[in-house]
């Protein structure tokens, strides 16, 4: 989780347009069915749950805009 914190506040710092942390699905409930972006989140792995604290500390950068923030 730190390295991705880091390397995004880097990005952010150097100006970088876009920035890309990739995720799981495992970060949402499982389901037997395909999971959308606006499922419960229910993190079931210990890597799920570091990326998902990393999107969340992500997501405090000044100028962060996330792929779900841009979706409806």
């Amino acid at each position: 989780m730190r390295l991705s914190v880091v390397v995004g506040k880097e990005a952010a710092k150097r100006g970088v347009k876009c920035f890309v942390e990739l995720s799981t699905g495992a970060i949402y409930k499982p389901e037997s069915t395909p999971t959308k972006e606006t499922a419960k989140i229910k993190p079931w792995l210990k890597l799920a749950k570091y990326k998902l604290q990393a999107e969340n500390e992500l997501q405090k950068i000044p100028g962060y805009v996330s792929y779900s923030d841009t979706i409806s």
